[in-house]
């Protein structure tokens, strides 16, 4: 079996958190027999360095950083639109994938103008009628991530013209090991009391993932739990700076400072979950959010707020709660009520059978694999010359 070389667009490679290192596991996974992958992205950051640990070098695509004015990285996306639609014409591929509007625009217009065909992944609940248009019409195939994210992200006009194009799939996910240090031995190691009840947030600090939604829920749950501490576990990107201030701010008129621990990010949270009893999941807006996966993973019961495919992931009892976003007061309720109901090793044990029974990596290539395979494909030279790096 020839396989089939399919150009991958990154449109983040700065930053490592869940949409980043799925693709990254689909990557590692992806059976070289099948698809051969070729890798295109936007200048340096943690996900190349993790790209090339896999032995993939990719291609980086010359653009304005994002501190760049509007009008420079607007003339920058023309410019790495141009030098796109180039590199196809030199650099023969069964398809094109990508999974950001960024990508979409610099990449995926350019290949669509080849006539190559484009797979588009869809990631996020966020509507936007220029971009999601323009991506539900160029694209050969869209996969949500949840079939939730389908239904919030597009209209129904939208889904009525270009329905025919969807297609769910889950991402996968890889079981941590299990860390040596018991949860007492972890709590240490981040200095958090051993008679604490630990409520961890794991995720970029940005006003999309409701931290302040927490904080503000944290007086009430104090009272119902005078031992709750917050573990706020992820890192401010430049764009939220302002947004970080205004929690600090949050926490210093609330007189929470002793009760809210920060990580940072947290490269290996398999030595982090154990430690917490509860994780918590405010956001205004998710795809298929993988900390929840990663929670439940390590037997940790879920808190999470009624959004993207959340549903679909805390759908059978023992897993976690679902309220409402926005809603400090049924955040509050349900935090509650999770960190006063016993935990049990049979469901620790079940939690994380789910994950594994659900969320496969092996399904989840798989049914990634399939779909490139059943799409209609490029005539390629018998010979095709060796894909340029730079």
């Amino acid at each position: 079996m020839t396989p089939l070389p399919w150009v991958f667009v990154i449109g983040r490679p700065q930053t490592r958190y869940g949409a980043q290192q799925s693709l990254l596991t689909l990557l590692a996974h992806l059976d070289p027999n099948r698809v051969q992958p070729i890798v295109m992205t936007a200048g340096e950051g943690p996900v190349v360095e993790a790209l090339r640990v896999l032995g993939v070098d990719p291609v980086i695509i010359p653009t304005a950083g994002r501190d760049a004015g509007r009008g420079a990285r607007l003339l920058s996306l023309l410019r790495g639109m141009g030098w796109v639609y180039r590199w196809l014409g030199d650099n023969p591929a069964a398809g094109l994938y990508v999974d950001t509007w960024w990508a979409l625009l610099v990449a995926g217009v350019p290949a669509s103008l080849r006539r190559w065909p484009l797979v588009w992944y869809v990631r996020g609940e966020k509507r936007d009628v220029h971009l999601n248009t323009l991506g539900l019409a160029l694209a050969t195939r869209v996969i949500t991530i949840a079939e939730a994210v389908g239904q919030r992200a597009f209209y129904p006009w939208q889904r009525w013209l270009w329905g025919h194009k969807l297609v769910t799939l889950y991402t996968g996910f890889e079981l941590p090991p299990r860390p040596a240090a018991s949860p007492a031995e972890l709590r240490a190691q981040w200095d958090l009391p051993a008679d604490a009840l630990t409520i961890g947030l794991v995720g970029a600090i940005s006003q999309r993932k409701g931290h302040d939604l927490l904080l503000a829920a944290l007086p009430t749950i104090l009272a119902a739990h005078p031992q709750a501490m917050l573990v706020f576990a992820g890192d401010s990107p430049p764009s939220e700076m302002a947004y970080r201030a205004t929690l600090q701010a949050q926490i210093d008129r609330l007189g929470l400072g002793s009760r809210i621990v920060w990580t940072g990010f947290v490269q290996d949270m398999a030595c982090l979950y154990p430690a917490l009893d509860l994780v918590v999941l405010p956001s205004r807006s998710e795809g298929l959010p993988r900390v929840v996966l990663e929670a439940l993973a390590a037997g940790r019961p879920v808190v999470a707020t009624d959004v993207g495919g959340v549903r679909e992931i805390l759908r059978q009892p023992g897993l976690g709660w679902i309220v409402p976003k926005d809603r400090v007061d049924a955040l509050a309720t349900a935090v509650i009520e999770a960190l006063a109901t016993p935990d049990t090793p049979a469901l620790q044990a079940a939690r994380r059978q789910f994950v594994a029974t659900h969320f496969s990596i092996p399904t989840f290539v798989e049914g990634f694999t399939q779909i490139l395979e059943q799409m209609p494909h490029r005539t390629l030279p018998v010979s095709a010359p060796s894909h340029a790096q730079g």
